[in-house]
């Protein structure tokens, strides 16, 4: 429980913004009035275990407050919030990820909270450096982190094994990948070298920054000379000739799905796998594989990304 203890400061005080702004109920013994929280996730799965425990956790503490998670699977989770906020129905505790905090800002889905933290004294020093900026805007904190996650390549040390292949070592680069996925491939069992998550833009941003590049410039503003540079360029290519000219990684299932929708590495049919910590809990326990994991390839440099999700209290919330 002590790894979700932050998770459940944030549970914490955002509940004291939104029940701060709400009348006094008569308090009789035989009927204590109840809270009722609404919290909303895109998690699914695995994700919702720490949702739940920590759930759990803060409503024994609170025993007049009842903490409903409402989880929406998928894509469809940004549109539905947006569509509950147009109509003022939305959760009153919103998880997002970094990606889609300053368009949901500008649209006024989030109350700042800068008071309420500087009010109850929460203590930001317990997140790591850099975490809290995600959740920022203009300097203003609209969320605060509940979750991050670099990229990892989680392996099969099964399928190693029977390939006699060695395993991945902190300092490999991008040739010692391909030449990899290419000895572990084996199309008469259906195997492949590596599962890759097909379209997942956010995740494609650590190929080009591996090979020296960046999408867009620090500032935000400008993508012509980044997108288009001989290092994006060439993250583009070597990502794409993994799929279709050397064909050491399994085609997406549906480009709709998160990550691609493939279940290769879980099936035991491909003995790698690039994604972040979200499945962990399930790729520990399946029987198909004996995990390993190893730092992302270099290429020009040795590189990484942050995904962050946050959670916020909604501006038609109580406490709005």
């Amino acid at each position: 429980m002590s790894r979700f203890l932050p998770f459940l400061a944030v549970l914490t005080v955002l509940s004291l913004v939104i029940t701060a702004c709400q009348p006094v109920a008569p308090q009789t013994p035989e009927a204590p009035a109840v809270t009722v929280i609404r919290v909303g996730t895109g998690d699914s799965g695995d994700g919702l275990t720490p949702h739940q425990q920590i759930i759990q956790a803060y409503e024994d503490e609170h025993p007049n407050v009842i903490a409903q998670l409402e989880p929406v699977a998928g894509r469809d989770y940004y549109a539905r919030l947006l569509t509950q906020l147009a109509a003022k129905a939305a959760p009153d505790i919103m998880q997002i990820g970094d990606d889609a905090v300053p368009s949901f800002v500008e649209k006024g889905a989030f109350i700042p909270l800068d008071e309420c933290i500087a009010a109850n004294n929460f203590d930001t020093s317990i997140y790591l450096p850099g975490l809290l900026e995600p959740g920022q805007v203009d300097g203003v904190q609209y969320l605060l982190p509940k979750d991050y996650s670099p990229l990892a390549v989680y392996y099969n040390k099964k399928l190693f094994d029977a390939a006699g292949v060695a395993y991945p070592s902190p300092d490999w680069t991008w040739d010692d990948l391909l030449a990899t996925a290419q000895a572990l491939t084996d199309p008469a069992q259906g195997i492949y070298g590596i599962q890759l998550p097909a379209t997942w833009t956010t995740g494609f941003e650590y190929w080009v920054a591996a090979a020296g590049g960046q999408l867009i410039s620090d500032d935000g503003t400008q993508f012509v000379g980044y997108m288009d540079s001989p290092e994006t360029i060439r993250a583009l290519q070597f990502y794409a000739d993994l799929y279709n000219k050397e064909k050491v990684a399994p085609p997406a299932v549906d480009f709709n799905q998160f990550g691609g929708g493939n279940a290769e590495f879980d099936n035991g049919k491909a003995a790698m796998r690039l994604f972040g910590r979200w499945p962990q809990a399930g790729m520990l326990e399946n029987p198909n594989i004996d995990l390993g994991v190893v730092n992302p390839p270099q290429d020009a440099r040795r590189a990484n990304i942050l995904f962050w999700g946050g959670f916020g209290v909604a501006s038609t919330s109580r406490a709005a």
